[in-house]
């Protein structure tokens, strides 16, 4: 089985420099020229950096977007004309050069926008998303502070990624239900990612009537978690929920320290284990919870047909963010044939109404929280980085804020 290149949930900025091997476009405001027809164009901005444009640029964001731009055009387009775009390149680690390429993307007028790959990112922009009055799909997971009339949110702010407090619930409970385990320490970062998925879990252990063998938060940025890892000696399991850099510490130093307990961790794993950050024995009881897994997409009909064709494509496995961005083009495209129109309030209030399949969800549905994503899976690791998804599960609808 072939792996993916190097992915990224981009909250996790601690790891620098990964390369990935794709081919996109360079331009950051290119645009398909309209063809004839009688409706109203539809333009979408797009937000993210490229390969060469940052430390965390990548281009599975944005090939994912043109595989769903290209096939809508090839059938037809949109009122019966070209889907027209233009990408504006955001920073995830500069929430002032987000700021400013955002308004620059407001000012060119799209229908819809799409990206913002960092949680900071969107959290630093709620207000100005709101006053934009422009639709923004964010290709990234979300919290309980990003719903719907909570601090982060807003009524134009909708998320493709799933709700990350869920998928941490979904992980603890496989630890307690499937693997039967009752001594799980609980580790994670301790900013609001990582205490949110830490939160969600001891609720979990706590509704199973358990208790946290050991709680031990840690820093984003923390190259040695020796008292940490030491602390969950005696737990049978350990749920970690961090980035891509520190599991990989917790991985090894568990092997170090001969720890050979399942470690339930989120979709940031995935470039620990691309990245080479953990290898071997350090993958042999890992699991991962999270929205796709495009590694093994035969779980699900809709998310292996566009693994083959992005694979065709770009001729390499595509990442869960590629997903997002291809899921996303689609579901803009679907609100504005429900709104019958191209304008942004109109598509806005169409976008709480749209229910359609997609890659990484197998229902798109917006809640009263705007998160519109509502699929989630565990999946195993071998030692060669190779995985199985063992599990399948729907997100419930969150309250707004």
């Amino acid at each position: 089985m072939k792996l993916r290149p190097i992915t990224r949930r981009l909250g996790a900025l601690a790891l620098a420099g990964a390369a990935l091997a794709a081919c996109s476009s360079n331009s950051s405001s290119s645009s398909t020229t309209a063809a004839s027809g009688s409706g109203p164009a539809v333009k979408l901005g797009l937000l993210w950096q490229i390969k060469g444009e940052g430390a965390y640029g990548q281009n599975d964001y944005q090939n994912g977007a043109l595989l769903a731009i290209n096939q809508i055009n090839a059938a037809g387009g949109v009122n019966g004309k070209k889907l027209t775009w233009f990408r504006e390149p955001v920073d995830p680690t500069d929430n002032q050069q987000t700021l400013s390429s955002f308004l620059t993307a407001v000012g060119q007028n799209p229908t819809a926008m799409i990206g913002l790959v960092a949680p900071t990112q969107v959290q630093a922009l709620s207000s100005k998303i709101t006053s934009s009055g422009i639709p923004l799909l964010a290709t990234t997971t979300s919290d309980t502070f990003d719903a719907y009339g909570a601090a982060s949110g807003s009524q134009y702010l909708w998320f493709v990624g799933a709700y990350n407090p869920a998928l941490a619930s979904y992980g603890t409970d496989y630890l307690i239900k499937d693997l039967k385990l009752n001594k799980i320490g609980l580790m994670g970062t301790n900013e609001s990612y990582g205490t949110e998925g830490v939160a969600a879990a001891s609720q979990t252990l706590s509704s199973g009537g358990l208790q946290p063998y050991a709680t031990a938060p840690y820093s984003p940025s923390a190259t040695d978690l020796t008292q940490e890892v030491l602390a969950m000696k005696g737990a049978d399991g350990v749920f970690d929920w961090g980035y891509p850099n520190t599991i990989g510490v917790q991985l090894n130093q568990f092997v170090q320290n001969g720890l050979t307990i399942p470690t339930m961790a989120s979709d940031a794993v995935d470039t620990t284990v691309t990245a080479g950050l953990a290898k071997g024995q350090a993958l042999a009881n890992l699991y991962a919870s999270q929205p796709c897994d495009l590694s093994s997409p035969s779980y699900s009909k809709t998310l292996a047909s566009f693994a083959s064709a992005f694979e065709a494509k770009y001729n390499y496995v595509p990442s869960q963010n590629a997903a997002w961005t291809y899921d996303a083009v689609n579901i803009a495209v679907a609100a504005v044939k429900k709104a019958g129109s191209a304008t942004p309030s109109n598509v806005n209030t169409a976008l709480g109404q749209v229910s359609m399949p997609g890659a990484c969800s197998a229902t798109y549905k917006a809640d009263p929280a705007h998160f519109m994503g509502h699929s989630e899976e565990i999946s195993k690791f071998n030692n060669q980085g190779q995985t199985t998804v063992v599990k399948v599960a729907t997100i419930p609808d969150q309250k707004a804020g």
